[in-house]
């Protein structure tokens, strides 16, 4: 069985592509359903913004329409941030269609691109004695 990783560090990516691109979040959360579910919010300007592992991204406008990202399911930080300003600017071309996915041994091997390689290196911080 593969291992599951954090998909926090992808989130947290994401985030920073988004405020290179001058969208600001104003709330970043990456939980995991007592189901197992991963999942991250993200709130942009009026826009509801959700990651799931089963779909990818989607936007919600305050009005409640949904456009789907039309990347894969862990789409580049930099092609989200580029869809959220053309989400933004209405840019029908912008909305995609839900791509409901299976996860398995690919996203988990796309999440672990995002998780910084010197945290891997070991031993664990909490018990390195460089830390303490």
């Amino acid at each position: 069985m593969t291992p599951r990783i954090s998909h926090s560090p992808y989130t947290a990516a994401v985030q920073r592509a988004l405020i290179d691109a001058g969208h600001v979040p104003g709330l970043v959360r990456s939980v995991e359903e007592p189901t197992g579910l991963r999942r991250s919010l993200v709130r942009v300007a009026t826009l509801r913004l959700l990651w799931e592992e089963e779909k990818g991204w989607s936007a919600t406008t305050s009005t409640g329409e949904t456009w789907w990202c039309p990347h894969e399911v862990v789409a580049l930080p930099e092609q989200v941030a580029d869809w959220i300003g053309r989400v933004l600017a209405s840019d029908e071309s912008a909305c995609g269609i839900e791509h409901p996915q299976i996860p398995g041994p690919q996203l988990e091997k796309a999440l672990m691109a995002y998780i910084d390689p010197l945290w891997l290196a070991g031993p664990y911080p909490e018990t390195d004695p460089a830390w303490t």
